[in-house]
């Protein structure tokens, strides 16, 4: 049964999380300038360029999904449009498809993001990337219950994909595997926190073993915006500042210091990706002519594949 792609980001926030209260500054991997200078330039910028790409109109007539990664995923890797998938997950192929060298990436709506993204980096690397999403469903193993928008009928297909995902990444014998979340998971409590924690480590655990030389990541978690953006750039077209978000009242640096704690409990290399968002602590909606976001946290196309350059220099330094 398909359920319809209106709703699809609605389910972002499954697990209501928020992240302990510490002091926390984001590492910061060594990015192309052309990227950081772009985002430090766009947070003066007050007018919303006449050239927007996407444009406000293209919002206005499509919806978030058709613009965003979320586009790139198939009928034949898509649990959450088809949730009889998720009883035999089935990964959506990327980058050099010839490649006998496989990435996995799993995750929520999030993984969608960077599906443009390391499509690019991954073909110029020469690696395959086998993408394993579901969005709304966390990425760490927790138990999933209904929430918001996710319906039960979703909550019990993302708990058996939980239980299936294992045996299909290990199937394809990965090089490395890649997890992210979305911003909107938080903790609340120290309990919810170490429980989180607990799922993710757990999760890498159960997807690599009896491999043990399968490298670990986690991708950064990228900003989730006060307001869906594209909404907000049409109230505020010569004042789109009003849209950006400030990475210390948002708590978003209390969404990296969940990612460097998940990293250091899981064994996993840590990627940052803050600063390919925010520079002086705001993250502005638009960089130079390009739309950021669909919706509060969901990456356009057109900005995804604009860090081609960044993912590509980060991940040969990685080791790729």
């Amino acid at each position: 049964m398909k359920i319809s792609n209106l709703t699809r980001f609605a389910a972002v926030a499954l697990v209501g999380l928020s992240a302990i209260s510490v002091a926390v500054t984001a590492s910061a991997e060594t990015i192309p300038a052309s990227l950081e200078s772009r985002i430090l330039a766009s947070i003066s910028t007050r007018n919303v360029p006449s050239n927007l790409t996407p444009s406000l109109a293209d919002i206005h007539t499509k919806t978030p999904f058709a613009l965003s990664g979320g586009k790139w995923i198939m009928k034949s890797c898509d649990p959450y449009d088809y949730p009889e998938q998720a009883a035999n997950p089935q990964p959506c192929i990327y980058g050099n498809k010839t490649s006998t060298k496989t990435v996995v990436l799993w995750g929520d709506s999030s993984a969608g993001n960077w599906i443009p993204a390391l499509d690019g980096a991954f073909t110029t690397l020469g690696y395959k990337l086998a993408v394993f999403t579901f969005p709304g469903c966390p990425v760490a193993f927790v138990t999933a219950t209904k929430s918001g928008t996710f319906a039960s009928s979703k909550y019990a297909a993302c708990n058996t994909f939980h239980a299936k995902l294992p045996a299909a990444v290990r199937a394809l014998k990965p090089y490395a595997i890649m997890g992210v979340s979305g911003a909107a998971t938080l903790t609340n409590t120290t309990a919810i926190q170490n429980q989180w924690i607990t799922g993710m480590t757990n999760a890498f655990t159960a997807l690599t073993a009896g491999q043990p030389a399968v490298r670990r990541f986690v991708i950064g978690t990228s900003p989730i915006l006060p307001i869906d953006v594209p909404k907000c750039l049409a109230l505020h077209s010569s004042a789109m500042q009003v849209c950006s978000s400030n990475t210390v009242t948002s708590g978003y640096t209390l969404k990296l210091a969940r990612d460097a704690s998940v990293a250091a409990a899981a064994k996993a290399t840590l990627i940052p990706t803050s600063t390919w968002f925010c520079q002086k602590k705001i993250c502005p909606p638009v960089m130079g002519s390009t739309l950021i976001y669909v919706d509060v946290t969901h990456l356009t196309i057109e900005f995804s594949k604009a860090t081609i350059p960044t993912w590509t220099s980060v991940l040969r330094a990685k080791g790729f």
